[in-house]
């Protein structure tokens, strides 16, 4: 059989300090899928499944909630996606979600909900693209 070569974004602002214990798993039950691509960002695949809770990886304000995407590149190709800004500086951002559950402007806590998991935007399936955006990516 041949083999089957695929490249992804070439990766951006992989740099900046390790905020060891800061950033908690946004999925509870989840593997990787694909290494550091894009913007510092990472692919993770929920065991529960289409649909699963994707909950704020740390606590912060929601800056970026957008939501209703039909088209496969919209969002920059995010689909529907939260950004969250926090204490430290940093930034995460949740892509390719399902639905949002929260809204601009909104404080959330380390582990709330803030979507699920889907298929939105320009994505190979479902699964979450998680950035970390200031700091390493500890997933």
């Amino acid at each position: 059989a041949p083999v089957r070569v695929t490249t992804t974004a070439r990766l951006r602002n992989a740099s900046g300090p390790s905020y060891d214990g800061y950033y908690k798993a946004p999925l509870a039950n989840y593997r990787r899928t694909q290494g550091l691509h894009g913007y510092n960002g990472v692919d993770l695949v929920s065991y529960d499944g289409p649909g699963a809770y994707v909950s704020a990886s740390a606590s912060g304000e929601v800056i970026i909630s957008k939501q209703g995407c039909k088209a496969r590149g919209c969002n920059g190709g995010y689909g529907n996606y939260v950004v969250i800004k926090h204490a430290n500086g940093t930034q995460t951002l949740y892509a390719h979600l399902k639905s949002n559950a929260v809204s601009a402007g909104q404080s959330v806590a380390q582990g709330q909900l803030i979507g699920y998991m889907g298929n939105t935007g320009r994505s190979t399936g479902t699964h979450l693209h998680f950035e970390v955006r200031g700091a390493k990516n500890p997933f």
